[in-house]
């Protein structure tokens, strides 16, 4: 990608349309109906997140997923800040390093 060129995005309901066309006529046959860009390995990997995609929020653009390691430790840490800082202790990123 040259530094002139903008990155495309679209989104999830569009990358569905795709894949659902690719999967009855084929990825060459999606990539030529919807012109240059997606091209056929954009749409190869379309089709391998296809079962994402179908349970993803239509409105969005990407497949940002990622759900904390550590849930419980996050939830404990987060209500360990919120409660210092409603006794007016000031809570720095030194303090809440493990």
């Amino acid at each position: 990608m040259g530094s002139n060129e903008r990155r495309l995005f679209y989104s999830i309901a569009f990358k569905i349309e795709v894949v659902n066309y690719a999967e009855k006529h084929g990825n060459r046959a999606a990539d030529r109906r919807f012109g240059s860009l997606p091209t056929e390995k954009v749409i190869r990997e379309w089709r391998k997140q296809r079962k994402y995609l179908i349970k993803a929020d239509k409105s969005k653009k990407s497949l940002r997923s990622n759900a904390p390691k550590w849930a419980k430790l996050e939830e404990y840490v987060k209500n360990w800040i919120i409660d210092h800082r409603k006794n007016g202790i000031a809570v720095s990123t030194k303090m809440i390093l493990i």
